[in-house]
């Protein structure tokens, strides 16, 4: 079981990318010994520990103080869901920001420079937007030696806001510091790995001993954007250190799964517009065209198999009777 699990962290890490940054370690701060509410841990995979399908997801997702700059905020979509509803976060952006945000020494240009100078220092001050999630309201002392999984979606449209053109999420401690050598870097992607109009899969695992009593999915969004949907989140999955009869355990659902809801790959209703940075919905008169057209072509189709078919027996029938 755990190896499978391994070999599923390689192939995510190897498909999103994992991006080496300063590893954190405070010496004087005490780091709290994995443990874990056994009531709410559960062998059965079969449901995620968070899949926003019911209102008490919003227990468990809270806003970043920092988030404020930004005004995000979290609400339940349905309409572009990866299965049943999904957590959508929204921001805006008054005006460009050279404030550090997390993960600023990530950031480099063609010839491998920083883009954001003083970044990488380790007295750095950064501001970390976005939204998070606590250790202490999973039942938990900590995320230490977790992982995290997820399914989520960027929207096209934070396109050239973002820093990087990425969000980020990472565990971190009670005071926003990374803890972790490597982070998860979740690029707006249009190509083979296309995270924009199909939902991508993202696991994060959490070191052992590193103090992260939280985990934070990053919005740094750095230049003037009206309010718009940035990052999409769904099937959100904490599997934990702890076994029971040889059997991994994971934090159970939470908030309710509506386990009748088909999963999708592909966010119907959406596709990429050419010459453009944006996502545009097929109208009504497009669907209503193309359905037309799929009908009358699948009739034809009919008719002409109906066609062969009937020449075929033919063919074969007078092939017959010349032997027999």
């Amino acid at each position: 079981m755990r190896s499978k699990r391994i070999l599923g962290v390689v192939s995510a890490i190897m498909m999103l990318g994992v991006c080496a940054v300063s590893a954190y370690a405070d010496s004087e701060a005490e780091i709290p010994e994995y443990s874990a509410d056994k009531s709410i841990l559960t062998t059965d995979t079969s449901a995620p520990s968070l899949s926003f399908d019911m209102k008490d997801w919003e227990r468990y997702i809270k806003v970043t103080p920092d988030g404020e700059k930004i005004s995000v905020g979290a609400s339940q979509e349905k309409t572009y869901a990866y299965q049943g509803a999904s957590l959508k976060i929204t921001a805006t952006q008054p005006n460009d920001i050279s404030d550090y945000c997390t993960f600023a020494s990530l950031i480099r240009d063609d010839d491998k420079n920083l883009v954001y100078p003083g970044s990488d220092s380790e007295d750095a001050p950064y501001i970390t937007m976005g939204v998070e999630i606590d250790a202490k309201d999973f039942g938990m002392t900590c995320f230490d030696g977790c992982m995290v999984s997820f399914k989520y979606r960027i929207n096209q449209d934070a396109q050239g806001k973002l820093m990087g053109d990425s969000v980020f999420a990472f565990p971190c401690t009670e005071e926003y510091k990374k803890v972790t050598s490597n982070s998860v870097q979740l690029e707006i992607n249009t190509d083979a790995s296309n995270n924009v109009t199909q939902y991508a899969t993202a696991l994060i695992p959490v070191p052992d001993k590193c103090g992260a009593t939280k985990f934070v999915f990053e919005i740094p969004v750095i230049k003037k954007m009206d309010k718009t949907d940035v990052l999409y989140i769904d099937n959100l999955v904490i599997d934990t250190p702890l076994q029971k009869n040889g059997e991994d355990l994971q934090v159970m659902n939470l908030d309710g799964y509506n386990k009748s809801a088909k999963a999708q790959e592909i966010v119907q209703g959406l596709k990429i517009q050419p010459k453009s940075n944006g996502l545009g919905s097929t109208s009504s008169s497009e669907a209503e065209s193309s359905k037309g057209i799929g009908v009358v072509g699948i009739v034809v189709i009919v008719v002409v198999a109906v066609v062969i078919v009937g020449a075929v027996i033919f063919v074969i029938k007078k092939k017959k009777s010349r032997f027999y």
